[in-house]
């Protein structure tokens, strides 16, 4: 009995540590619409993030509001790039989602701009654009943040670009 103790005990230590979670980047949004209808004020109020993150060897995308403890989480898939011109590159995903503040569950497509900083800025700007086949049309913009490295961000997306291929 204590053998099999022990083994679900490092069982679970293992799994824990198994699942390896990194912030790459965060938006500080800014300005944000939903459904053409300018609503900033709430995204301002309740600090809203949008954060990438890595888990093990897939990358994540999260929609939180921190001072209303609610988020939308979930994996990104069929990532695609486009440079537009050297200042300005294009990625599109789809984006398998899971509301915290409901049950509601879906499959959502992303545009994120990322707009290289000026001269003297300290953060890039980055737009995300999230729609749905039930008419969802949500628009952020803000700044873009490094946690990691700036590195780390696009090679991560680079990695997950080749997967893709």
């Amino acid at each position: 009995m204590k053998h099999l103790v022990l083994l679900i005990i490092l069982f679970f230590q293992t799994a824990l540590v198994a699942q390896e979670e990194t912030i790459l980047a965060a938006i500080k949004v800014t300005h944000s619409c939903s459904n053409d209808v300018e609503d900033s004020n709430l995204s301002n109020d309740a600090e809203r993030y949008l954060v990438f993150d890595q888990v093990n060897d897939s990358i994540d995308f999260v929609n939180v509001l921190l001072n209303l403890k609610s988020h939308s989480t979930g994996k990104i898939q069929n990532l695609k790039k486009r440079v537009i011109h050297q200042k300005l590159s294009v990625y599109t995903f789809d984006w398998f989602y899971s509301n915290s503040y409901d049950d509601k569950k879906g499959i959502a497509k992303i545009q994120l701009e990322i707009y290289e900083r000026e001269d003297n800025h300290k953060y890039d700007k980055a737009t995300v654009s999230i729609s749905n086949e039930e008419g969802l049309n949500l628009f952020y913009s803000g700044q873009l943040m490094f946690y990691k490295t700036e590195l780390a961000f696009y090679y991560n997306f680079e990695k997950d670009l080749n997967n893709n291929r």
